[in-house]
């Protein structure tokens, strides 16, 4: 559980500090209310799942991947996610969008945070369904192909969240 909370701090405080430093102020009140839901939903999920599917937990938390086509893939897709974020601040920071297309109305924004929580809950649906969702590929025992709920949209949903 201590593993968890520090992981899930940390992550928190790193996305705060990307996002507001790049953007070179506090006054980036569209990163506050991503960091605010995004504390607010890891967190409810981490009680749930501590609460309701503690292996959940911990296989989430075994993220060290041994396949190295894998370990690629992860360190791709945290080149392209750390860049996206600071890209966000610089943009508040500089202004680009307001340069060349005006001021994001605040309804866009708005809509965009609530696409996100959608993501979100479609991410929470997918471990509520399957409690082998793990951080790593890997096949375990008792493990089966779900075909129930989101899994009967869509074949890998979590990526679709």
């Amino acid at each position: 559980m201590v593993r968890s909370i520090r992981r899930l701090a940390i992550t928190v405080i790193v996305l705060a500090a990307i996002l507001l430093g790049s953007a070179g102020t506090i006054r980036f009140w569209q990163a506050w209310l991503f960091g605010g839901l995004q504390a607010g939903l890891w967190s409810f999920f981490f009680v749930d799942f501590l609460r309701n599917d503690p292996q959940l937990v911990e296989r989430r938390l075994q993220s060290k991947e041994p396949d190295p086509a894998q370990r690629w893939f992860q360190r791709l897709w945290t080149g392209i996610t750390i860049p996206g974020f600071i890209l966000a601040g610089y943009d508040f920071r500089f202004g680009w969008t307001r340069e060349r297309f005006g001021t994001v109305p605040v309804v866009v924004a708005l809509v965009a945070q609530t696409l996100v929580v959608v993501g979100y809950g479609l991410v929470f649906w997918v471990m509520q369904t399957n409690t082998f969702a793990s951080s790593t590929i890997r096949v375990e025992t008792g493990q089966s192909v779900i075909e129930s709920r989101p899994y009967a949209l869509v074949r890998h949903p979590m990526y679709s969240g």
